[in-house]
């Protein structure tokens, strides 16, 4: 039992959440993974010419929008505001040029964003999100305002993918982490003049959604008869897909134990020798558009002692 003195509401909700995490510690429960802020950009593109406006935007789950908001370009508070969940920059200029990142009050701050404020002749845009194994990777080739363009290129590792007048998008509807991960340019004729110019290169690496997941046991992969069993499928989603649902089978020997089930834990109360074997899992979404397996996993149960009256649980 625990009792408090007096004080304010803030003073007490810390001291609950000093006990809770004391707890945590002593009884070796988890703590819940923190509410990590996702940050966006309206357009929707990490590189703009100089005199672009856009605007950046702090997503943060169960998070109020008058929280408080903090705001960092290259480590260094920017503003911090309540209810500031978006920060607007009018006019660029190339001294906004920058990683930023944004975290509301009681939230992990979110994973930075590059924005690039270029005056170059030629941009290549890239989306500011990160690209997935099997969604489309859309690029964009522009030149300075005013220009008209010709003669558009883009380049990926320094080989050209395609030429097309006046296209000036690069669009591949299923990106994968081997075939379109690499640096991308893209160069142009601009108006009437015969040179043409090249944009600065983009670091394009296209990430899966979560990394094949890992099998673990408890107590052990050496379980005495009678005792249980808890298997535990461990993977974990890129933040941009938290809200993807996935679904968990387990294997023995190849085998199905449970097919498709929402929890990542299969429980075996009483083991017998029989469930000795090769065990491994399997992660996918719903859509089924990504399936990830486990290694395989001996567990190999142990017998109880020769003598009949000898107990092992």
């Amino acid at each position: 039992m625990f009792c408090w003195g007096a004080g304010s509401a803030n003073e007490r909700e810390m001291q609950t959440r000093a006990v809770l995490l004391s707890l945590f510690a002593v009884t070796g429960l988890a703590v819940a993974p923190e509410n990590k802020a996702v940050l966006s950009l309206y357009p929707a593109w990490t590189t703009i010419f100089e005199g672009d406006s856009v605007t950046l935007m702090c997503d943060v789950p169960d998070s109020a929008k008058e929280a408080l908001y903090t705001w960092y370009r290259n480590s260094s508070i920017l503003t911090k505001e309540r209810g500031k969940y978006k920060y607007h920059l009018p006019n660029a200029k190339t001294s906004d040029n920058g990683e930023y990142s944004c975290e509301a009050f009681g939230s992990g701050r979110s994973d930075p964003v590059r924005l690039t404020v270029s005056n170059d002749w030629v941009i290549l845009q890239a989306p500011y999100s990160p690209v997935f194994d099997g969604e489309p990777l859309i690029l964009r080739c522009l030149g300075f305002k005013g220009f008209s363009v010709s003669s558009v290129s883009f380049y990926k590792d320094d080989q050209r993918l395609r030429r097309h007048q006046d296209q000036q998008t690069l669009s591949i509807p299923y990106a994968t982490v081997i075939d379109d991960s690499g640096t991308y340019t893209c160069e142009m004729q601009l108006g009437s003049l015969t040179y043409n110019y090249k944009s600065a290169a983009v670091d394009i690496s296209v990430r899966e959604p979560f990394p094949p997941p890992l099998l673990e046991v408890k107590p052990s992969a050496s379980p005495t008869e009678g005792s249980s069993i808890l298997l535990m499928c461990k993977t974990e989603l890129a933040v941009q897909k938290q809200h993807t649902k996935l679904l968990f089978t387990f294997y023995k020997d190849w085998q199905v134990l449970v097919q498709k089930s929402d929890s990542p834990e299969y429980n075996i109360k009483h083991a017998q020798l029989e469930n000795s074997g090769e065990y491994f899992c399997q992660a996918e979404t719903e859509n089924l558009r990504w399936r990830k397996q486990s290694s395989q996993l001996q567990i190999q149960v142990q017998r109880c002692g020769n003598r009949r009256s000898e107990r092992c649980y």
